[in-house]
């Protein structure tokens, strides 16, 4: 599932060791989990993770950071305009 922690981390520049020493967990094993790539965060990082952005972003929430997709769905317009383009 994607997370949205890499770009609320790069939008307050956050090193990744900072939440890997907040996690406790090696660099590597963090990048790899910001990333989706052999793994994925477990509940209390996902807390522990979410009250660290809230000093940022005092609204924040998990859903901000773990359960909405990266990208906002394109508009239908968009979408309308490829299908006919598609018919041609």
């Amino acid at each position: 599932m994607p997370n949205n922690v890499a770009g609320f981390r790069a939008k307050y520049k956050i090193p990744q060791r900072v939440l890997a020493d907040l996690l406790n967990i090696k660099l590597p094993t963090y990048c790899n989990k910001e990333n989706n790539v052999r793994a994925e965060f477990t509940r209390s990082e996902m807390v522990s993770i979410t009250i660290f952005f809230k000093q940022y972003e005092p609204q924040i929430t998990m859903d901000d950071l773990f359960f909405y997709p990266k990208v906002l769905h394109r508009s239908e317009e968009r979408r309308v305009g490829k299908e006919c383009r598609s018919r041609w």
